[in-house]
């Protein structure tokens, strides 16, 4: 009897919550540019990996790593977005002779701050996101392979009218069946709203 009163308490409590949020994001002001386009690099100065497969096992560093991926924003409300990802990467282990290739797609849900300015510089916006999606590994050698990846991050991004651009730092764990790739990377990247 009071296990179930409990669980009514947490019922109760879980919907208020879903409501006074469902409310602030239906009173929050519309977002001014409800869409985006951009590209970004990434640059990945520490990463590791790992591989298990058919009794062998390996990790470690992985060298240095970069990429570029391109963005699609949709802004909900001012200070919350919703965007979809495609990338390149280019990976390789520490002492590798050739380097392999990731290729992901994903969707990624960003909180931000807009911050209003005067001048030329419009909004300064700190923000930070979750993000996941699919992944493709393809190495130089050897079968390729598809799984997922997540990753988190933030950054600060100046718009000036119609124009931004973006810094940002992440994190992200790319998990296929027998191959791991983790990596902190350093973005940084430009946008047109619309």
């Amino acid at each position: 009897m009071k296990n179930n009163s409990i669980v009514k308490r947490s019922n109760v409590l879980m919907s208020l919550s879903f409501l006074s949020l469902l409310s602030l994001l239906l009173a929050a002001p519309a977002a001014s540019a409800k869409v985006a386009i951009g590209a970004r690099m990434d640059l990945q100065p520490l990463s590791t990996y790992s591989v298990s497969e058919g009794g062998f096992n390996a990790s470690g560093d992985g060298a240095f790593g970069f990429g570029a991926a391109a963005t699609l924003d949709f802004a909900i409300i001012d200070f919350f977005k919703v965007s979809v990802d495609a990338g390149y990467f280019s990976v390789k282990g520490d002492g590798a002779s050739s380097r392999d290739s990731l290729i992901d797609t994903g969707a990624r849900f960003t909180g931000l701050y807009p911050i209003s300015m005067t001048g030329a510089l419009s909004s300064l916006n700190p923000y930070g996101f979750l993000a996941a999606g699919y992944s493709l590994y393809l190495p130089n050698q050897g079968d390729s392979s598809s799984g997922f990846w997540i990753g988190g991050g933030g950054g600060v991004e100046m718009v000036f009218g119609s124009f931004g651009t973006f810094a940002e730092m992440s994190y992200t764990a790319n998990i296929y069946d027998a191959f791991s790739y983790k990596a902190l990377a350093l973005g940084v990247g430009a946008k047109l709203y619309f």
